[in-house]
């Protein structure tokens, strides 16, 4: 999951492709990673229709929860996940 927010803020969220992407992942009680850089954001597709635009969604899938939020000029996308889950969340 975090492979997948690095490679969509390469490929469609930076501005600059020499600009810095930041990670910040961090683990306790639940595992918490915020993708961040210089960019335009993004539009979550209703329903892709081209092969590999479907990231956003297997992240919804298998996150707990995550969000986006634009703060100036850049954009931070966040996924957290339970360390001590039990069950799958989709059923």
């Amino acid at each position: 999951m975090v492979s997948e927010l690095v490679t969509n803020g390469m490929r469609f969220g930076l501005k600059d492709k020499n600009e810095p992407i930041f990670i910040d992942l961090r683990v306790a009680g639940n595992a918490r990673c915020v993708v961040s850089g210089v960019g335009l954001g993004f539009v979550l597709d209703e329903q892709p229709s081209e092969p590999g635009r479907w990231g956003l969604w297997v992240l919804d899938w298998l996150a707990e929860r995550w969000g986006v939020t634009q703060v100036g000029n850049a954009t931070r996308i966040w996924f957290e996940l339970s360390t001590t889950r039990t069950a799958a969340r989709h059923g």
